[in-house]
């Protein structure tokens, strides 16, 4: 994994009703599966797609109810020294996440939320990348709080934006064009935290 490179994606609510819920309309979305842990990992449960790790839902007594994407690092701490110098800020300093490694939360001068982590040696965890689930970084421009919008991969958007209608989701742009195809930008119905499908220019009717 090149430092630097977003590597995960997750979010994290304060109840089990809505971590069901959400993960309920994230699969039927996108055809993900999922896997609940235990109540020591916050019950912390994986999608996945063809068996990949794609993204998680988790639930915190202060889940913010946000995306949250991990960028890479090979020096958590250096880079969280750079993260400061370069006007930004540590939200949560680097702590040890059972074997997965170490992480550290961080936010950019305009207060959008990101995650840093430094994968442990021989660590089997979930960066890779080989399903269809894939994501980049987005940015709001409505005045809004800043954030950074993970965005899936899709191959028929109509469908995706029927099925988040379905869901009971809320789209908030729809067939947006972009460079080599069309996004649409949306949320599920237990948070507002938006997310973006995206496909390419053949991947719409």
């Amino acid at each position: 994994m090149n430092a630097g490179q977003p590597c995960w994606i997750d979010i994290t609510v304060t109840q089990a009703a809505d971590r069901e819920r959400l993960v309920d309309f994230l699969c039927d979305v996108f055809d993900w599966t999922f896997e609940v842990t235990g109540p020591d990992t916050g019950f912390y449960t994986m999608l996945r797609r063809d068996r990949a790790d794609v993204a998680a839902v988790g639930q915190q007594e202060h889940g913010a109810g946000r995306w949250v994407t991990d960028l890479s690092t090979d020096d958590i701490v250096g880079t969280a020294i750079r993260v400061r110098d370069a006007g930004g800020d540590l939200v949560r300093e680097p702590m040890t996440v059972m074997r997965a490694g170490t992480m550290a939360l961080a936010s950019d001068p305009t207060d959008a939320v990101f995650a840093l982590e430094q994968q442990a040696e021989g660590a089997d965890i979930m960066m890779r990348r080989d399903g269809r689930g894939y994501f980049s970084l987005g940015r709001n421009g409505d005045g809004r709080p800043a954030d950074l919008r993970p965005v899936i991969l899709v191959e028929d958007l109509t469908v995706v934006e029927e099925r988040v209608r379905s869901a009971g989701g809320t789209i908030y742009a729809s067939r947006v064009p972009i460079p080599g195809g069309f996004a649409a930008t949306f949320a599920a119905p237990v948070v507002g935290a938006p997310l973006i499908a995206s496909v390419n220019a053949e991947g719409i009717t």
